[in-house]
């Protein structure tokens, strides 16, 4: 389904203009920023651990560092902090996935699913 679409769905729904989105599992490409962009998104959140930000087509992007309920209050600390090191981490790990996500495709998700869950389960 056309993000455009979506975005109507969403509109009709909630009565108003949907004008923030997000990209999940680390799916973005500059394609997917310039149709976000078309469908009249004007902020969008990537997966990218990045504290830039930067404008495709008059949509803003946002990259965003991973939390997730498994990770202590102390390394969410030095990422809000802005310290290198978990920053860098989180950048270089997240590209390795990306690389993996190539090779993998469906595998990879797969793969990403049971990890995933045997946590969530665990914690």
């Amino acid at each position: 389904m056309a993000l455009s679409r979506i975005c109507e769905e969403r509109e009709r729904s909630v009565g108003e203009p949907v004008r923030v989105a997000s990209i999940p599992g680390g799916q973005y490409s500059r394609r997917v920023a310039e149709e976000a962009a078309r469908a009249g998104i004007r902020y969008l959140f990537t997966s990218e651990p990045v504290a830039r930000t930067w404008s495709v087509d008059g949509c803003l992007l946002f990259g965003r560092y991973t939390v997730q309920r498994w990770t202590s209050a102390p390394a969410v600390a030095r990422l809000a902090r802005g310290e290198r090191l978990p920053r860098m981490s989180q950048y270089a790990i997240w590209n390795l996935k990306k690389g993996l996500k190539m090779l993998g495709g469906d595998a990879y998700l797969k793969i990403r699913q049971a990890v995933l869950e045997g946590r969530a389960r665990s914690s």
